[in-house]
C-alpha cells in the first residue's frame, strides 16, 4: 500500500441549459484523496509513458453527466499533471497498472 496522496482534479458542478436543445456544464477544481489511482498507455513511446486516474468518492457539489450528485459515489477523472506538479508517479507502488492507498 502507498501512503495517502491528495490531487486536483476537474469535476462538473453546474448543470447549464444554454437553450430549448443544448445545454453544458461547468467545471471546477477539487482536491480528493484518492483510494486508488490507475494508469494506461499513452501511445507507442519509448520510453512508455501513461496516462493517470484518480479514483475517490465523490464530494458534496459535484454532478456527473446526468446532472446527478456524486456525494458518495466512487467517481474517477484524469490527473493533469500541470494542476498537479508534485504527482510523482515513480514514487508509487504499482500492483500492474493500479496503486492502491491506505485512506
Amino acid at each position: 500500500m502507498n501512503k495517502a496522496i491528495k490531487v486536483n482534479v476537474m469535476v462538473a458542478n453546474e448543470y447549464v441549459k444554454l437553450n430549448e436543445f443544448t445545454s453544458t456544464f461547468n467545471s471546477g477544481s477539487y482536491e480528493v484523496i484518492p483510494f486508488k489511482v490507475t494508469r494506461e498507455k499513452a501511445g507507442n513511446f519509448e520510453p512508455m509513458r501513461y496516462f493517470y486516474q484518480a479514483h475517490f468518492v465523490g464530494l458534496n457539489g459535484m454532478i456527473d453527466c446526468c446532472n446527478k450528485s456524486l456525494l458518495g459515489v466512487e467517481t474517477r477523472k484524469n490527473i493533469a499533471r500541470k494542476q498537479n506538479p508534485k504527482f510523482n508517479p515513480k514514487k508509487l507502488k504499482w500492483d500492474g497498472n493500479a496503486a492502491y492507498f491506505d485512506v
